[in-house]
Parts: structure tokens; sequence; C-alpha cells
């Protein structure tokens, strides 16, 4: 399966969203522009595409083009749910000579007025996003899809495009890294010890719920997210008292803590003594 091209300047126009199971596939042939994105939520999807066959297992979202050259059958062993959205958008083919910037694709045409595109590139397969923001979006979609107080059809597109960008943000950010999750954890967490915990952040950046993220953590390393990133702050603010002059205020500060009395007690879980009695202790050696 090929990569889809979305062209910023002419945005996806959905047409029918909704939950499906082995009893209500349909055939959906709209023309060479009508697209599904479809996410297995249990069992397995066997997909023929151009003589090109597939199972698509639980946990993965796959884009189909719906132009009446394709196959969808079901794999018969096995039950099958899943969240659909059918759409209609214009596909484009990648030019060879395009410029590529920063993941973006930058088309010029050669007219009287030269014509800008942005033209990003849209996995046609994600695996494994169960627990992910992407998981969470495509449900909460389906949901107000289907809900009586939903707005206008622009919201119902707009969220839709929210959808594709987080495909292109959770295939080229997290898919494209690679080590173990607890070794991107443990670099994010050194690049912010100073700062107090975000797991909203935390969430954004590597497109997964904090709950997921903390049990493969504990899984990978045997300590919690919240444990891990609190021991490297207190280590750091060991190195402060006892290589600098600094005052506790000043080092509970420059920690990340704001209340001094609070980062003391923190201190004195970890080693022992306050950071006074702890300073005074390393000055006498």
């Amino acid at each position: 399966m090929n990569n889809f091209y979305i062209n910023t300047s002419i945005l996806p126009i959905v047409d029918y969203a909704g939950y499906g199971d082995k009893t209500t596939e349909k055939r959906h042939n709209r023309g060479v522009n009508y697209y599904s994105m479809i996410y297995v939520t249990a069992g397995s999807l066997s997909v023929t595409e151009n003589k090109a066959h597939y199972i698509v297992n639980e946990g993965t979202v796959f884009f189909i083009h719906r132009d009446g050259a394709n196959n969808i059958s079901f794999e018969s062993t096995k039950s099958v749910t899943y969240i659909y959205v059918n759409f209609f958008m214009q596909d484009f083919d990648a030019p060879s000579n395009n410029k590529i910037m920063l993941g973006r694709t930058v088309s010029i045409q050669n007219t009287a007025a030269p014509e800008v595109r942005y033209i990003y590139p849209l996995p046609r397969i994600l695996e494994k996003i169960s627990a992910s923001i992407l998981d969470r979006k495509i449900h909460e979609y389906a949901e107000y899809f289907h809900s009586p107080g939903r707005l206008t059809d622009l919201e119902i597109n707009t969220r839709f495009y929210d959808i594709l960008s987080e495909c292109i943000k959770y295939n080229s950010e997290l898919y494209n890294q690679h080590g173990k999750l607890s070794d991107r954890i443990i670099n994010y967490l050194n690049e912010h010890m100073t700062a107090q915990l975000n797991t909203l952040d935390m969430e954004k950046k590597f497109f997964l719920t904090y709950k997921y993220m903390g049990t493969a953590f504990k899984k990978e390393t045997g300590e919690t997210i919240l444990g891990y990133h609190t021991k490297l702050r207190m280590n750091y603010a060991k190195r402060l008292i006892t290589t600098t002059f600094y005052s506790i205020d000043e080092i509970s500060r420059m920690t990340g803590y704001t209340d001094a009395l609070y980062f003391s007690r923190v201190f004195k879980k970890h080693f022992g003594s306050s950071p006074k009695t702890f300073r005074k202790i390393q000055n006498k050696l």
C-alpha cells in the first residue's frame, strides 16, 4: 500500500462515520475520490487491494480507496468490529520535482500565478494504536458524529481533519523513532528534569495515554515515571547542594519546586536528611 497525499488547499469532506461488524460491511463506491478510514477495534480483516493481500489486526487503522477496483473481505475465523469514516478527498501523486522541507512537500506549479501547496503523506496503515491519543480521538469522533447535539458539517470535517493530522504525526514522530518506549521517555524526562511533570504534554509528545506509558515504563524499568523523574530532580539537587553555594531556597527553585518546604520533605525522603543537614554533613567530610 502506497501513501495517499493530502493537499491542504482542498480538505477532505466526510460522507458518513459509524460502527461496523462482520454483518454490516457494504460496498461503497461513489467515484474515484471516495475513501474510507477503518479502525479495527476487535478481530481481524482480510483486505485485498489491487491483487495485494493484507491481514489487518486489532488496533490498526488503514485507509482504502473505494474506487471499485478494490475489494474488502473479512477473515472468516474471527469476529470483527471496527469504526469507519467514509470521505471524499482529492488525491495527489507526489511529483518527482517537488522540494521536501520539514516533512512537507511544497509543490510550485508553472503557471502565470504560481500556486504553493502543502502536501502531506498520509500513511495507509498505522498499527498498534490501542490506548493512544489517536485511538481516543477516533472513538470520540464516532460518538460525536451520531450525537444529537453535533454542530455543522464544518465541525464534522474539521474534527476529522484533526484525526488525519494525528495519523501523520503519529506515523512520523512515533514509529520513525527507534528504541524502547522507556528509553524515549527517559530522554524526555532528562530534557524536562527541572520542570514539574506534565502528563498532558507527554501525551501530546508521544501520542499515547499517560496510563499506557506508565504501564510500559514500569514493565521495562521497574520504576514509575513520576518516581524516575523525582529521582532525577533529587540527584540534581544533591549535586547543587554539595558543589555550589546556592541557598536551599534557590536550589529548590532551580530544580522546579516552588515550595521550599515540600522540596525539603522530598529530599529527606530520598537521602534520609534535610538539605541543610545534608550540606553540613558533606562539608565536614
